[in-house]
């Protein structure tokens, strides 16, 4: 398990991952990634999933984080337009850019990810995971989705197409708490313990047993789910906060 706690001018964030029984069982990397970005332009989170039948998805699923937080850099410094549909499709171009086309089947990899920008959010999905969004009174909620096979997740793919990336734009809560997830844990969640989960963590702010509740939770998930799994909970604007 890998766990981090930090406080930046506007964000608490902690990230937690973990090596599944079954990767560890056969010695495969964790082929989750998690990250986040914040300067005093463009800010990025996000959370990715490499897919188990790709042998480079470890790598993949890191590098799709990178060019997120590129992203970020490059519209906090004017040199891009703040659009849901500019990113999605730098996010596709970029990652397709990575590798020769007949290298990136072996790199595919699903995103969950937010970008905050002078008061603006763009929220962006691609394939299966969570994300969560609650200001207090609404709950957002972008689910994993599947491809035209059962089981199959729509991800960033040699063959994928703008419409795989889902994204919404929408006016950045005051204050709010984000979760996002792998299916890891999000397959043992159903929608009344998400909300459950969701309005729990805002309520109760940034207290002190945060990470080892988190760390509680995915040990409870992982005696019946052996896949990797990976969280991301980031907090905007909580008065008294407390620094990690």
């Amino acid at each position: 398990m890998t766990c981090k706690t930090n406080s930046t001018e506007n964000y608490c964030v902690l990230t937690l991952s973990y090596r599944g029984k079954g990767h560890r069982t056969t010695g495969w990397p964790n082929q989750d990634a998690v990250t986040y970005f914040t300067s005093k332009g463009g800010d990025f989170f996000g959370v990715a999933d490499g897919l188990g039948s790709c042998k480079k998805s470890h790598i993949g699923s890191r590098r799709i984080l990178e060019i997120g937080a590129e992203l970020a850099k490059q519209v906090g410094k004017g040199r891009l337009p703040f659009s849901s549909q500019v990113l999605a499709e730098e996010l596709i171009n970029r990652w397709r850019g990575l590798y020769p086309v007949g290298k990136l089947q072996d790199y595919c990899t699903t995103l969950k990810a937010v970008f905050v920008y002078r008061g603006e959010m763009i929220v962006l999905s691609c394939g299966d995971g969570l994300l969560l969004l609650y200001d207090g009174e609404q709950i957002y909620r972008m689910a994993g989705e599947n491809a035209a096979f059962v089981n199959e997740t729509l991800c960033f793919s040699p063959k994928m197409c703008r419409t795989d990336v889902k994204s919404r734009q929408l006016k950045c809560p005051e204050k709010f708490v984000l979760f996002m997830c792998t299916d890891g844990i999000s397959l043992a969640l159903n929608e009344n313990r998400e909300s459950d989960l969701l309005k729990h963590l805002f309520n109760n702010g940034i207290y002190p047993s945060l990470p080892s509740d988190m760390n509680d939770l995915i040990q409870e998930i992982s005696i019946y789910n052996f896949d990797d799994k990976t969280a991301e909970v980031v907090y905007h604007d909580f008065t008294g906060r407390t620094v990690w």
